[in-house]
């Protein structure tokens, strides 16, 4: 019998120094009925070029070069290029153990899922350490989607192999250039009747200094993440009514929380700003039964006593963010 075929999409750009190591790492599987897609995405250094010298090497390899769109983009762009029975994904400055695809076919075909999902480790300047670790077990409707809405687990797309049908329902935001992962999940999970979850470490996650993901977060960056808070929200009023309990603190939390940085600067007429305090204006008296004291304090206080909330931001809300500022800091020295 023909082994299902798997699509491993590999979003590129800017990446020449880590690359050869990541692809490495895919020839080197034990399961080998697969498809390697590298989206070169308008990358201004070798990226393109180590591309097409693997693809020269190994048939496996498809090589798309396009203008540069972002990383949804280059995802879309692999999904559409994908013929596989199921689909993977791996960043191109982080590497996976040989028996990753192996393991994760095995074990999606034995308990007869939609896919599979494997733990993962971290490596970094300090060393390698586990990231996140299963216990084996099957996940399903309605506990699924609940799982990925209220971040009971990380959102990382690349630990996933799921199938193509799935993927054939869900797409990427091409606007979304940071957080896909966040974006796609519970459209990607919502899709899915069940998935396998392994104790198996078998990803390696690369944190790097300069990536996207650690660098200091500016404002723009943290009103964005509302946006994808918001779009949840949203995602939970049409699908998912059981989370919205969960979405209405969380994204009530957020929006206070970029308020903050706003009322900090001075800037509470800001456009932005302004919508910020639209959104909780109409949404208070729906999402009050659902907060905890303290979000409600915050709430009512910003609306009622600003200057209540001015205190505790300045006394309390600065304090903290400065102390994880440190400690961040701390962990990557």
């Amino acid at each position: 019998m023909t082994k299902p075929l798997i699509s491993i999409i590999v979003p590129i750009y800017n990446v020449e120094k880590y690359l050869p190591t990541c692809l490495d790492s895919i020839l080197a599987q034990t399961y080998t009925n697969l498809e390697i897609i590298l989206v070169d995405d308008g990358s201004p250094d070798g990226s393109g070029a180590i591309c097409d010298e693997y693809a020269s090497r190994d048939s496996r390899f498809v090589v798309v070069h396009q203008q540069n769109g972002g990383v949804s983009v280059a995802r879309n762009t692999g999904l559409d290029h994908a013929t596989g029975d199921y689909i993977g994904f791996v960043d191109p400055d982080d590497w996976i153990e040989p028996n990753m695809y192996e393991v994760m076919m095995s074990n999606i075909q034995k308990e007869n899922c939609d896919g599979a999902v494997c733990s993962t480790y971290e490596n970094s300047v300090n060393g390698m350490r586990v990231r996140e670790q299963f216990k084996h077990h099957v996940c399903c409707q309605p506990y699924l989607t609940q799982i990925i809405v209220e971040e009971k687990i990380r959102a990382a797309l690349w630990r996933t192999l799921i199938k193509r049908s799935v993927w054939d329902n869900v797409r990427f935001t091409p606007a979304t250039r940071t957080s896909e992962d966040f974006e796609v999940f519970p459209r990607l999970f919502y899709h899915c009747h069940s998935l396998v979850f392994l104790p198996d470490l078998l990803y390696h996650w690369v944190m790097r200094a300069s990536s996207l993901t650690h660098i200091t977060v500016p404002l723009k960056s943290h009103l964005y993440n509302f946006y994808l808070f918001k779009d949840r929200y949203h995602f939970c009023q049409e699908h998912f009514p059981l989370s919205i309990p969960y979405m209405s603190r969380r994204v009530t939390a957020r929006a206070l929380n970029v308020l903050r940085y706003f009322v900090e600067e001075g800037k509470e007429n800001d456009p932005e700003a302004q919508k910020l305090i639209t959104f909780l204006k109409e949404n208070q008296t729906r999402f009050a039964p659902h907060l905890h004291f303290v979000e409600k304090f915050h709430l009512n206080s910003f609306f009622s006593c600003r200057p209540v909330f001015r205190l505790y931001t300045k006394l309390i809300f600065w304090n903290r963010s400065r102390i994880a500022k440190r400690r961040n800091k701390k962990s990557q020295s």
